[in-house]
């Protein structure tokens, strides 16, 4: 989303997977994107997350 969204140029490896790294307790999860996201939701996804973001 954030690629998506910041338009940073040059990327052309796919994202295949996602971690969260929750620094209080040392543990790093790691996740297949296919377990997360159905297919073609990404652009709707992007879109909900443009518009959650607070503005100036």
């Amino acid at each position: 989303m954030l690629d998506r969204l910041g338009g940073i140029q040059g990327s052309t490896l796919p994202v295949r997977r996602l971690g969260v790294y929750y620094a209080r307790h040392g543990v790093l999860q790691v996740m297949h994107v296919r377990e997360v996201f159905r297919p073609g939701l990404l652009p709707q996804l992007v879109t909900w997350f443009d518009d959650s973001l607070p503005t100036k």
